[in-house]
């Protein structure tokens, strides 16, 4: 159910990503004419979007170890989302990357077990131009 479920937003958000597209295509001057054909609710366009995060991270799989110290936890799983990554709590070979800090543990090991790649936080925030 929940598989379907996403496709459904899925091809919800190309059609509303396709609708903008032609519109934007479009002279100006037509565009009144051609919204209420489409009958679309743009107000709904940055939630639909949301899901299109875009970044360095995009459709990585990134698991956080150790202390961070220039950020909080939360604010490393914000940054990572931003960035078109998902966090997980643990290490597995499905891990695209692990981020350590200080006192990092048995994730880091791991990770360098299964051959999943690791960066400190200086790396971190290089690959997100901070």
């Amino acid at each position: 159910m929940q598989r379907t479920e996403t496709k459904v937003r899925f091809m919800v958000r190309i059609a509303m990503l396709s609708a903008v597209s032609v519109l934007l295509c479009m002279p100006m001057f037509e565009i009144p004419m051609f919204l209420p054909w489409m009958k679309l609710d743009f107000s709904t366009m940055p939630a639909l979007l949301a899901g299109f995060a875009m970044g360095p991270l995009q459709g990585m799989t990134v698991a956080l170890t150790g202390t961070l110290s220039g950020m909080t936890r939360d604010e490393a799983q914000t940054l990572i989302e931003k960035n078109g990554g998902k966090c997980t709590g643990s290490v597995s070979k499905k891990t695209s990357l692990v981020i350590y800090g200080e006192k990092a543990g048995s994730k880091l090991d791991k990770a360098q077990k299964l051959g999943v790649r690791t960066m400190d936080e200086s790396e971190f925030r290089q690959t997100l131009g901070m």
